[in-house]
């Protein structure tokens, strides 16, 4: 219970019995996480968590996929990543909700955190490592297209 006596721990259900969502409260009462069930699977479908100054932080199935290639070969991985990054920002340019927005910047944030910054540290791990030039410079990289630069950080 919390410091007013309440459940810390609320299951709401649709009328017809089924788990909409529960929500998972701190000992002052104040909402900290909620499972949304999905109402045709009844499994979970997103969580929510609430940081102590109120921001959401929304994770869905699709949150914890390993990226593409991680199971065996790496070839292609940025190339998979770039092209779901792609499709979330356009489900966002149809329709800008909150949902879409915050479910297209965690594309691009996984796409930058777990695929494009490791591949780019290995390739200056690499240079340093080789005494050699792996990664083009600044001026030759903004005069590359997404394609040639997805074909360098694949190889």
């Amino acid at each position: 219970l919390d410091e007013q006596g309440r459940p810390r721990v609320v299951r709401n259900c649709n009328a017809s019995g089924a788990l909409v969502h529960v929500d998972l409260t701190d000992w002052r009462g104040r909402l900290r996480a909620r499972l949304l069930y999905d109402h045709y699977t009844g499994d979970a479908a997103e969580v929510v968590l609430v940081t102590s100054s109120g921001e959401e932080l929304h994770y869905t199935p699709e949150t914890f996929e390993p990226p593409p290639g991680a199971g065996g070969s790496n070839g292609g991985a940025v190339s998979a990543h770039l092209e779901r990054t792609g499709q979330s920002c356009a489900r966002l340019a149809q329709d800008a909700s909150p949902k879409r927005q915050q479910a297209a910047h965690r594309s691009v944030e996984a796409l930058c955190s777990a695929v494009l910054l490791p591949r780019l540290e290995e390739l200056m791990r690499r240079e340093v490592e080789e005494g050699r030039q792996l990664v083009p410079a600044s001026e030759d990289l903004l005069e590359m297209d997404m394609e040639q630069i997805v074909q360098l950080l694949d190889s």
